[in-house]
């Protein structure tokens, strides 16, 4: 009676420890994609004017804020783990000044994204976010050198025309 009852309580703790573990991966994953509760104008109306300058002196001096850019996309990579989450590097106010975006959310209503790695010049998509900046994020470059550029987490990104 004893071995039946040992084997009950395991059999209970593997299943309650399979539904916590599902339960946290479909809040991290899922979670971050619900739906915004304000339009994307909504959102850029909430943001501060900030340089991609004063961004890029003084980043950790603005983490927090709300801020809005546009640009073209210069790469596009999808997280293998979580899905509908997206890392970006994008250019700001139709400048080369790059920043590091992190998206979790839709395929942008299925329009897709193109970067520059994939498509030359004016046929990557142009996009406008509104993002809360995070930090720095530092990667290594093709060639090799470390390059370390502003980090921000995007409320919501849209695909506009060039």
């Amino acid at each position: 009676m004893k071995n039946i009852l040992k084997g009950c309580g395991i059999s209970i703790a593997v299943v309650l420890m399979l539904f916590i573990v599902f339960t946290v991966i479909s809040v991290i994953s899922n979670g971050a994609c619900s739906p915004p509760s304000k339009t994307f104008d909504e959102e850029k109306a909430l943001c501060k004017e900030l340089s991609y300058d004063d961004l890029f002196k003084d980043t950790n001096r603005y983490r927090g804020w709300h801020v809005y850019y546009n640009g073209a996309l210069l790469q596009v990579f999808e997280d293998d783990f979580f899905p509908n989450t997206y890392e970006m590097r994008a250019g700001t106010n139709g400048t080369s000044n790059d920043v590091y975006l992190k998206y979790y959310g839709d395929k942008l209503n299925a329009v897709p994204l193109y970067d520059d790695d994939n498509k030359l010049g004016s046929n990557c998509s142009r996009v406008e976010y509104v993002a809360i900046v995070q930090g720095t994020e530092t990667y290594t470059t093709i060639s090799g050198a470390e390059r370390t550029i502003p980090l921000l987490k995007v409320i919501q990104i849209r695909v506009i025309p060039w």
